[in-house]
């Protein structure tokens, strides 16, 4: 689970989670992406996404917010992934149904890497460094 919201209801929830016995870890992020928090962000981000021409994909590509391949206009969902959470497993399991079994985390470290194998099993996970090294 990925909380977001004040620091001082994030510090009670941690020191709750801990009281439990569950691990956890603070992410260093930006900005409280994939909530309401992000409310204000959803307007200009839909102005400039209705600048931009989209065309049918040539692959299925799955949407965040409904685990579900995007539609002819893709608009809609991705100005939503701004406040709503993402559907990591449901995502994670829609991509292995689409045949998906190789996974490059192409973020800073490699934490998308790890949960992408702890949500599947039979996949093969690399992170952008290791490619950028296997392949020069």
């Amino acid at each position: 689970f990925v909380l977001t919201g004040p620091d001082a209801g994030l510090e009670a929830a941690q020191e709750s989670a801990r009281d439990l016995g569950l691990r956890v870890k603070r992410l260093a992020v930006a900005g409280a992406f994939h909530s309401p928090a992000m409310a204000a962000a959803v307007e200009p981000f839909r102005e400039y996404l209705d600048a931009i021409e989209f065309r049918p994909p040539s692959e299925p590509v799955i949407s965040c917010v409904s685990a579900q391949p995007f539609e002819s206009d893709p608009r809609e969902l991705l100005a939503a992934a701004l406040t709503h959470p993402v559907r990591w497993t449901d995502v994670m399991h829609r991509l292995h149904e689409e045949g998906a079994r190789r996974f490059l985390d192409v973020g800073p470290g490699r934490v998308l890497a790890g949960l992408v194998r702890r949500t599947l099993d039979d996949v093969e996970t690399e992170t952008a460094r290791e490619a950028e090294v296997a392949h020069a």
